[in-house]
């Protein structure tokens, strides 16, 4: 295949891919969100440039709409409806014998996985009870019009199903859109709202304009008109369900083939001209943006713990949390660390640090785990709580052991020295300030572009 890429400094943020394979559409688009570690941005910024600075932004964006939002909600706004004729997404219409999914340039993100998916969808339900809602689920391909539709216990779209089964019905009806614009594919890879909410609204107030919308072919879903490509269909609810899997999961392992699965009849697919497939390797990270998450995480930890100054999980070492705070008494990180662990499900290990130590900051935080921590008494083992299910190392799915790890400067009432010796880096700044604006004024002369960790 030939590749090129959109790349910033060396580093690739998408890549474009022509397949030399049998598809009749064969332009894909992958790794759209590819960015760079924190650590490694942290390593290219500029002398004196805040770690994370782009990331602290997004999270202030989140923490912006929060605050305009109601109850912790994000806010709402209205979309509008246009014209099939005016919705890219219609310009080709297929039905019936004429739709083969296979023919299009989705990829197999993983060799062991069990065959090529759809894994960027937003795909559109609506129940009588639950309301409206969208979410990203990876819809493994089993045929020219038969399409898996994976989503997680809990999740939107399972909880739809399941009442609707509740209720009798036979079938459910989705609509699946692909090559959405980035505000959706963002709020349908995020739970942003607990609360019953149009999640359309939502992306209509986060873009600052009303997205535009366009009815299904053959239900009442209203999709992104400018979307590359629509899937409609039926989910059975009166039939067997069918096996599903292996797929390679965010953890970095293969997670395991499902007996069972909800599958849909697919009826009418709708397209751009020539459209651009858009597919995402996961297997390595969790291949979505993470910022909505960690600062909704982070808002709703604050209202109860007011010195918590920052929570991150890390997309490349999915199950460690990282938090810091202004510790204020004897044994609090341990008991702000359980109750991270009872909030914060994907968190298995949770590293608690102090409010000096920056947790986008991979080498500050080894440094306070290794000078810090004393690991008796600071910490506590929890033996059984709900985690993540696709946790490879589970027995009991999805409960899990956690730690909780306090690698804050232990106070002499938690059995810390009585007076704690002071960071090199802070003598230095205290008797030579001026050494740092040197060392920066000279840098790229001496050095070049070459940034080492933690500057």
């Amino acid at each position: 295949m030939s590749v090129c890429s959109a790349s910033s400094g060396g580093n690739i943020h998408a890549a474009f891919f022509t397949p030399r394979f049998s598809f009749e559409q064969r332009r894909l688009v992958g790794r759209c969100f590819g960015r760079r570690r924190p650590a490694d941005r942290r390593c290219t910024a500029r002398p004196g440039t805040r770690c994370g600075a782009t990331y602290y932004k997004a999270l202030a964006r989140v923490e912006e709409f929060l605050r305009r939002g109601q109850g912790g909600a994000f806010p709402t706004a209205a979309f509008t409806e246009v014209a099939r004729d005016a919705a890219p997404c219609k310009q080709v219409v297929l039905n019936g014998d004429a739709i083969d999914l296979r023919q299009f340039a989705f990829i197999q993100s993983n060799p062991a996985d069990s065959t090529r998916y759809v894994n960027t969808g937003s795909v559109f339900t609506h129940d009588q009870e639950l309301g409206k809602n969208f979410g990203t689920y990876r819809c493994e391909i089993k045929g020219p019009r038969l399409l898996g539709v994976n989503p997680e216990e809990g999740q939107g779209a399972w909880q739809a199903f399941m009442k609707a089964r509740e209720r009798g019905e036979k079938s459910v009806k989705v609509s699946i859109a692909l090559g959405q614009d980035p505000v959706t594919w963002v709020v349908s890879s995020s739970k942003l709202n607990r609360a019953k909410a149009d999640e359309l609204e939502v992306v209509s107030a986060i873009r600052g304009k009303p997205l535009k919308v366009v009815r299904s072919e053959t239900n009442d879903h209203l999709v992104p008109a400018n979307s590359e490509m629509i899937i409609e269909g039926e989910v059975p609810l009166d039939q067997p369900m069918l096996p599903e899997g292996p797929f390679g999961e965010m953890y970095g392992y293969m997670g395991a083939k499902k007996s069972a699965n909800f599958w849909m009849n697919v009826t009418t697919v709708t397209h751009r001209r020539n459209p651009w497939i858009v597919n995402q390797f996961t297997g390595v990270t969790r291949g979505f943006p993470t910022a909505p998450l960690e600062q909704i995480a982070l808002a709703s930890l604050k209202r109860f713990m007011p010195n918590v100054k920052m929570l991150h999980t890390p997309v490349e070492a999915t199950g460690l949390c990282f938090v810091s705070f202004k510790k204020q008494k004897p044994g609090e990180a341990l008991e702000i660390g359980k109750r991270i662990a009872q909030i914060v499900g994907i968190a298995k290990i949770i590293v608690m640090v102090d409010d000096d130590v920056e947790v986008l900051d991979r080498t500050q935080v080894m440094h306070a785990l290794g000078a810090r921590w004393q690991p008796q008494p600071a910490t506590a083992i929890i033996p059984e709580m709900r985690g993540m299910a696709l946790d490879p190392s589970l027995t009991k799915r999805p409960m899990t052991s956690k730690i909780v790890i306090d690698a804050t400067r232990q106070l002499p009432d938690e059995g810390g020295p009585k007076n704690y010796q002071a960071l090199n880096r802070t003598e230095l700044e205290r008797l030579a300030p001026e050494a740092f604006e040197k060392v920066a004024a000279r840098w790229g002369k001496w050095v070049g572009k070459y940034r080492p960790p933690g500057v």
